[in-house]
């Protein structure tokens, strides 16, 4: 390496008055080399002051006879100081907790085979790779790689690179919802709470598209219970899993009379009129007033009672309605009917009427 020592190498000559000239050589050839300043004994040490491949060779003069070219060395070999340094990257250093990050090591004068260190928070985790992934990772966690180099004259190492500090946004959950329920088909609204942020609706537990964005949301028209699902959203982070929140579509009931009597009948006469019983909020409607063309005999007509007896106490059709909330709270959309005829009772008279007395054993004709 730069800065080194070789062992010296020397030459061995005999003669009368020997002198010697080193040369350094880029080729492995005793000819046409550069002479080195100073070189002029038997023996030379190289120097290892600057990086590169150099061969020498020694001149040796005599007092008599010709110059003499030793045989050119082995190369020597001067390697340049390397400074060992290494640096991370990730696609991305802001996440979502849960979120997968990856790291990336560069190495500079890593060698064939630098090995490789990771750290969090100054902990040892990962494996020996130049990249490193971790699902994780907390807020304020600080990510580091400590690169150890194989190149020969590498210094500084073993190399620690920059840190890269993570900021790592917390899911937001749904904190409360709020169903809704309709009687029969229709629209109705939802509500969601978000710990932070803001909800986004869907018809799926997983994918699709988002129907929108508020912490309410009113349904399209519906006639049939359907479930939609609430996603919290906050810093580009949402709920690791939606919420499902029902919109019900509750039956409408469907109210029936039924009655003792025919559809027709005479003044004073009664007729018994029966609903469903179980449900809630009965209102019956009668045509007339109360007292004056009819009279309960039985029953009611109040908001708990499902079946009433009435006497009809004038003629003409008579209509009787009902309507009542089920066990869902929901009513038809109209009262279910009953119609009755009243009659007037017939008057008997005598078209030709007999005299006013009579004889014992005589007949009397009545008409």
């Amino acid at each position: 390496c730069v800065g080194g020592n070789f062992t010296a190498i020397s030459v061995t000559a005999t003669g009368a008055g020997l002198t010697y000239q080193w040369y350094s050589n880029s080729s492995a050839s005793n000819t046409g080399g550069t002479a080195i300043a100073g070189a002029t004994n038997a023996s030379f040490t190289p120097s290892a002051a600057t990086a590169g491949s150099t061969y020498y060779y020694c001149v040796v003069s005599a007092s008599c006879g010709p110059d003499q070219t030793s045989a050119v060395s082995g190369l020597f070999l001067v390697n340049p100081i390397l400074s060992a340094a290494v640096s991370i990257a990730t696609p991305l250093t802001t996440l979502c907790a849960g979120a997968p990050a990856s790291f990336t090591a560069t190495p500079t004068n890593g060698g064939s085979a630098p090995t490789y260190q990771w750290q969090v928070n100054g902990a040892n985790v990962g494996t020996n790779s130049a990249s490193f992934a971790s699902n994780t990772l907390a807020n304020g966690d600080n990510v580091t790689v400590i690169m150890t180099s194989n190149a020969q004259c590498a210094v500084n190492s073993p190399a620690t690179s920059n840190g890269i500090s993570m900021l790592v946004n917390p899911l937001p959950t749904v904190t409360a919802s709020t169903p809704a329920a309709n009687c029969g088909p229709g629209t109705m609204t939802l509500n969601a709470t978000p710990s932070a942020g803001n909800i986004n609706w869907y018809a799926t537990a997983t994918g699709g598209t988002s129907l929108a964005t508020a912490t309410a949301f009113p349904t399209p028209l519906i006639s049939t219970t359907t479930t939609y699902y609430a996603e919290a959203t906050s810093l580009g982070c949402a709920s690791a899993t939606r919420t499902p929140v029902v919109a019900t579509v509750n039956a409408l009931p469907t109210p029936s009379i039924t009655r003792t009597a025919g559809t027709d009948i005479c003044v004073n006469g009664n007729v018994n009129l029966t609903t469903q019983s179980g449900m809630s909020t009965y209102a019956w409607t009668v045509t007339g007033v109360a007292g004056t063309d009819y009279a309960i005999k039985a029953g009611g007509l109040g908001a708990t009672d499902n079946s009433v007896t009435l006497t009809w106490l004038t003629t003409g059709s008579k209509t009787v309605t009902v309507n009542y909330a089920n066990s869902n709270g929901c009513s038809a959309t109209s009262a279910t009917s009953n119609t009755t005829t009243v009659y007037a009772l017939p008057t008997v008279s005598f078209s030709t009427a007999p005299g006013a007395s009579s004889c014992v054993n005589g007949s009397v004709t009545y008409t």
